[in-house]
């Protein structure tokens, strides 16, 4: 059985009872994935007083992937 997005699949290693209980832990965890996010940790040479913790930035050059998202703080 499939849940969500089924071009990344996890498989729940835990055999459960019954259909019905496999499907609610596998859909647990795929809204528990989706809160997840991603996270972006900075560690510069020299300090930059116009930055501080939380500071939401743009990335560029890196992977396409890491520079298409907004990276704000978790508020």
């Amino acid at each position: 059985m499939i849940i969500g997005d089924s071009t990344r699949l996890k498989v729940l290693r835990d055999t459960l009872p019954t259909e019905a209980e496999a499907k609610a832990a596998a859909e647990a965890e795929y809204r528990k994935l989706q809160r997840g996010g991603s996270t972006l940790n900075v560690t510069l040479a020299e300090g930059d007083a116009r930055l501080y913790p939380e500071t939401p930035i743009i990335a560029s050059g890196y992977k396409p992937e890491i520079d298409a998202i907004a990276w704000a703080p978790n508020v």
